[in-house]
C-alpha cells in the first residue's frame, strides 16, 4: 500500500513524464506533405525526361526486310483518305519497313468501305511491287477483306483488282493485338483531304470583222490570274460581220471547252448576237438561226455562262485581233495563235452532226444529255445499260471499257470510208475481217 505521500510523488512523476514527450505542431504538417509531394514530383521528372533522351537517341527508323521473312500489312481509311503500313517482326517486335497513303479522288470517297480497304490493298500492292513479289504479305485486318477479293460473282472494279492481285503470295489474318495499326491510323490521319480546285470564271472577249480584205475573228480568254489567251482566225469565205460575229464566238466557246473551263462570262461588242442568244431578239434569217442553235447546244456544256454586250471601244484588243486576222499575211505575230476556216462552222457542223435522225448515236446522245428515253426503245434496261458505256467529251461521243482507252464514235458514213480505206487503201493488204476490225479499234 502506498502512503499518501508516496502516491502523490507517483502522481508527479506521472505528469513530468507526460510532459517530457516529443510533440509534434499541427502546423508543420502540411510543410511536411508539400516537401514529399515535390520530391515525388522531382523523381517522375527525372524518369520522364531520362526516357525521353532514350527515344531521342533511338528514333524509329524504317526497316531493311529479311530475305525469305514474311512481312505484316496494316490498312486504314478514312472517309478522304487511306494508308498502309508494311511491317517485319524481328525478335516479336515490329519495325516499319514502308508506309503508303493516298487521298481519295472524286468517286473514290464514295467507295463503300470493304471497297476502300480493297482499294488500299491494291494501291500499296502497286506501288510497293518489289516488296509483294520477294516475301510473302500477311495482310492483318478485322475485315472481311479475303472473302470480298475470293468471291466467284464479283463485279467490275473488284474482279479487276481480284486478278491483280492474284499474282502475289497475299495471306489474311486476324489482326489481334493493335501494334502497328496504330501507326496506318496515324498516317491516315495525317493524310489531307485534296480541295477541290476553285473554278475562277474566265472572262472571253470576242469580235468579228468583215472588210474589202477579207474576214476573220478574234479571240481573247483570260482569267482572274493574270492568263490570257489570244487566237485569231482568218476566213477563206466570204462572211457578213454577223456571221463573223457568231463564228468568233463559236470558236471562243469551243476553246474553252478543250481547256475545260466551267465557267465563262462572255463580252461581246454586237448587240444582236447578245439578244439573239440570250433570247431578246427573234432570229429570222435562216443562217444566223443555225448559228444560235449551235451556240445553245455549245452553252450547255458551261456550269456558268453569261453573255454581255460592251461598247467596240472597251473591246480594242480584241478588236486589234480580228484586223489583225484580216492582214495577216502582212504582219506575223509568233505568240499569237493564228488559225485559218476554211468553211462556215454550220456547214461543218451539218455535215458531221451526231444529231441526226438516221445517226444510230443519236437516241444515246440525246439521252446522256437530257435523260429523256427515246420512244421508239423497247427493252428499257437494256438500253440503259448500253447507255452507261457511253459518254460525251466536247461535241463528240465516245464508248470506254475496263482494258482499253475511249473510242470516239462515228457515223455509220465515217465508219465504211474507214473501212474502205484501211482493207483497200493504197498501202492496204486487204486482211481479214477479224484484223481489220482490230487495226480499225
Amino acid at each position: 500500500m502506498l502512503s499518501h505521500s508516496q502516491y502523490a510523488k507517483s502522481e508527479d512523476n506521472k505528469g513530468s513524464t507526460i510532459t517530457n514527450r516529443p510533440t509534434c505542431s499541427t502546423s508543420k504538417v502540411p510543410t511536411l506533405y508539400s516537401t514529399m509531394i515535390a520530391s515525388l514530383f522531382q523523381k517522375v521528372e527525372e524518369t520522364a525526361f531520362t526516357e525521353l533522351k532514350t527515344l531521342l537517341t533511338t528514333p524509329p527508323i524504317l526497316r531493311t526486310p529479311k530475305t525469305g521473312k514474311p512481312l505484316y500489312l496494316y490498312l486504314s481509311i478514312t472517309n478522304h483518305a487511306i494508308s498502309s503500313v508494311l511491317v517485319a517482326e524481328i525478335d516479336k517486335q515490329q519495325h516499319p519497313v514502308y508506309f503508303v497513303s493516298k487521298s481519295l479522288q472524286g468517286a473514290e470517297s464514295r467507295y463503300p468501305k470493304l471497297e476502300k480497304l480493297a482499294l488500299a490493298l491494291v494501291m500499296t500492292a502497286r506501288r510497293l511491287r518489289h516488296y509483294f513479289q520477294s516475301h510473302t504479305i500477311i495482310v492483318r485486318t478485322e475485315q472481311p477483306l479475303r472473302q470480298i477479293l475470293t468471291r466467284p460473282e464479283l463485279a467490275g472494279r473488284l474482279i479487276k483488282w481480284s486478278i491483280e492481285l492474284s499474282e502475289y503470295d497475299i495471306q489474311y489474318q486476324s489482326r489481334g493485338a493493335i501494334k502497328s495499326q496504330t501507326l496506318t491510323d496515324f498516317v491516315a490521319e495525317l493524310t489531307q483531304k485534296d480541295q477541290a480546285p476553285k473554278e475562277n470564271p474566265w472572262t472571253l472577249y470576242v469580235d468579228g470583222a468583215s472588210n474589202s480584205k477579207g474576214s476573220g475573228a478574234r479571240i481573247l480568254l483570260e482569267n482572274n490570274q493574270g492568263i490570257q489567251l489570244e487566237q485569231s482566225l482568218q476566213f477563206t469565205f466570204h462572211a457578213s460581220n454577223n456571221q463573223a460575229e457568231y463564228e468568233a464566238l463559236i470558236a471562243g466557246l469551243r476553246l474553252a471547252q478543250t481547256m475545260g473551263i466551267t465557267q465563262i462570262n462572255v463580252k461581246c461588242d454586237s448587240l444582236l448576237v447578245v439578244q439573239q442568244v440570250t433570247g431578246k431578239f427573234q432570229v429570222k434569217d435562216p443562217l444566223l438561226e443555225k448559228y444560235n442553235t449551235m451556240v445553245n447546244n455549245l452553252i450547255r456544256d458551261f456550269d456558268i455562262f453569261n453573255i454581255l454586250h460592251i461598247p467596240r471601244e472597251q473591246n480594242n484588243r480584241a478588236d486589234l485581233l480580228s484586223k489583225l486576222a484580216t492582214t495577216r499575211s502582212q504582219y506575223n505575230n509568233p505568240i499569237l495563235s493564228q488559225l485559218t476556216l476554211d468553211e462556215p462552222s454550220v456547214t461543218l457542223t451539218t455535215v458531221a452532226s451526231v444529231m441526226q435522225e438516221d445517226d444510230w448515236r443519236s437516241p444515246i446522245v440525246n439521252y446522256l444529255k437530257t435523260g429523256i428515253m427515246p420512244d421508239n426503245i423497247k427493252d428499257t434496261k437494256k438500253f440503259k445499260r448500253q447507255a452507261s458505256f457511253y459518254t460525251i467529251l466536247g461535241t463528240d461521243l465516245y464508248k470506254r471499257g475496263f482494258t482499253r482507252p475511249l473510242l470516239r464514235c462515228i457515223s455509220t458514213a465515217e465508219a465504211k470510208l474507214a473501212m474502205d480505206e484501211v482493207h483497200e487503201g493504197v498501202c492496204g493488204t486487204h486482211i481479214g475481217g477479224r484484223s481489220l476490225a482490230a487495226k480499225i479499234l
